[in-house]
């Protein structure tokens, strides 16, 4: 049973820093070294600076955390950062140009999500995780005793039974509005004990999807049971029981999944020509055009009806499509399951990545031989413009439903399958865990 409930979100008091659009920011995990730069300038109370703080020299491994939790503390008792009065969901409206250049809006909500792990829970995953950000995003939860990031999960809702209810609940109310990477997010508080019953009794028999923050969720997981060590017994339902989880129906007209390229580099022997003899048992190769959006649009029909992808090297392109008489049975890290098996990106990594480029599971997780591109200009031109990259691997996108199976198997993708666009700001909403 998916238990979501309303908190006392820690908010931004807008008289006090101005533009909310000056004090969020994307997710700790895509942010770069420049963007940082960037987001510490924009503001001095950018939640950059508690989400993602800087080192500094001769800085200890626990310092940066220890700063980021004197920070946070000394904005809530300056006012900057407030509590809200009572419980609500809070709404939260997104529009936005996706890379295919449409304009959509995806809505949803944020509450607060009962932590159950996987596979014995409501709360399922599609991805696995690495060891190295869940350690950091621990020691940020410890220090700061907050959840900054929100989870970004999924329910099915073909009736619209909580959109509907969400979207007449907030006719009254006038939102909060931030503008982040040329998104409009545009935020309401409700309140209603009415309406929040309505939502929690429509998602009870739900599952959720965890769409991103994987890591996030897992390290949830972790410092509830560290308190849960420390406070045995403790009276009510405290904050570390629940993530803050940003909630969107699987139906919902915004809610579309875009691809992550693969580019190869640093491979020891690699021959373009003899590595295109070995695809040619696997794939047909066909040329492909010239001009990316044509390139594109090729990749995209060829993909309607079986495995395909668009390789670029330094000498051409081609779409890649699997044979109906592959020699899969050669292939050993194929997994067994269908729902896994069909996927693109599975293909991909098995066939291409791990079989006939021997670039191993451990190789792919630390991109010691692979990097990732979410700009199809990028990723096609990569081969020309940067010498270190081989080969690239232009991808359709990973279909939600295609998620949903794979979840509901218990099953896991690789890594980075999915591109769901855009990102959940981080400093909108936060969640106290104590």
């Amino acid at each position: 049973m998916v238990d979501i409930a309303p908190f006392r979100a820690i908010r931004y008091q807008e008289s006090k820093v101005g533009d909310l659009s000056k004090v969020i920011a994307p997710p700790y995990d895509v942010i770069g070294p420049e963007q940082q730069d960037q987001l510490y300038a924009q503001h001095a109370q950018n939640i950059v600076r508690v989400d993602l703080m800087k080192k500094e020299p001769g800085d200890g491994e626990l310092t940066p955390y220890e700063r980021a939790a004197q920070v946070f503390g000394e904005w809530l008792n300056a006012g900057i950062l407030f509590v809200d009065d009572q419980p609500a969901f809070y709404v939260l409206a997104q529009t936005f140009k996706g890379p295919d250049g449409v304009e959509r809006t995806r809505t949803g909500f944020f509450g607060r999500a009962r932590l159950t792990p996987f596979g014995e829970g409501p709360i399922m995953p599609h991805e696995r995780t690495l060891k190295g950000p869940k350690i950091d995003r621990l020691r940020l939860y410890r220090a700061t005793r907050t959840n900054l990031s929100p989870i970004f999960g999924m329910f099915q809702d073909p009736d619209r039974e909580v959109l509907g209810v969400l979207e007449h609940a907030t006719q009254a109310v006038t939102p909060q509005v931030a503008v982040m990477g040329g998104v409009t997010n545009r935020l309401w508080r409700i309140t209603d004990p009415a309406v929040l019953e309505k939502v929690q009794a429509s998602l009870r028999s739900k599952k959720l999807y965890i769409a991103d923050g994987h890591h996030r969720y897992e390290t949830g997981l972790a410092y509830r049971d560290e308190r849960r060590q420390t406070k045995a017994g403790a009276a009510g339902d405290p904050g570390y029981e629940s993530i803050l989880m940003f909630s969107a129906a699987v139906e919902d007209p915004g809610m579309v999944v875009f691809p992550t390229h693969r580019l190869v580099h640093g491979l020891s022997g690699y021959d373009g020509e003899a590595f295109r003899a070995g695809l040619a048992r696997f794939f047909t190769l066909s040329p492909a055009p010239s001009e990316v959006g044509l390139a594109m649009r090729a990749l995209s029909e060829a993909g309607q009806d079986g495995n395909a992808f668009l390789m670029v090297g330094r000498s051409g392109a081609w779409v890649l499509k699997l044979r109906a008489d592959a020699p899969l049975s050669e292939v050993e890290v194929l997994p067994k399951h269908p729902a896994v098996r069909r996927l693109d990106v599975t293909v991909l990594h098995a066939i291409i990545l791990e079989h006939l480029l021997g670039i191993s599971k451990e190789a792919q997780a630390t991109q010691q031989n692979l990097r990732y591109s979410k700009d199809n200009q990028e990723a096609f031109h990569s081969p020309q413009a940067d010498s270190s990259v081989q080969v690239a691997f232009l991808m359709n996108s990973t279909k939600v439903d295609e998620v949903i199976e794979v979840a509901d198997a218990g099953e896991i993708m690789p890594q980075k399958s999915t591109f769901f666009y855009p990102k959940i700001p981080s400093g909108l909403v936060l969640y106290p865990l104590d």
